[in-house]
C-alpha cells in the first residue's frame, strides 16, 4: 500500500505541476486554483476509474484523505 500511496503522490506532483508536496497539507495551503482543481479531479476520475466531484476534493481536502476515499471506493 506504501508504494500505491507514494505513486497517488507522485502522480498528484505531476498533474498539480507543484514541484514539492506534502501528504498531510491542505489543497487550500497549497494555493490550488479552481482549474487546477478541476484539471486534477478530471485525472484522477480517469486515471484511478473514479467519480469524484468538487465536493469529495473539499471533504476530503489533502493527499492522504483523498487517497483513503479512493481507496475506499475501489
Amino acid at each position: 500500500m506504501k508504494n500505491l500511496k507514494n505513486d497517488f503522490i507522485e502522480f498528484s506532483r505531476k498533474t498539480l505541476e507543484i514541484d514539492t508536496i506534502e501528504a498531510d497539507v491542505s489543497f487550500m495551503e497549497m494555493g490550488l486554483n479552481s482549474i487546477q482543481i478541476i484539471k486534477y479531479i478530471n485525472q484522477i476520475n480517469q486515471d484511478y476509474n473514479q467519480s469524484l466531484t468538487i465536493v469529495d476534493l473539499m471533504e476530503n481536502d489533502t493527499l492522504e484523505k483523498l487517497f483513503q476515499k479512493i481507496k475506499e471506493n475501489e
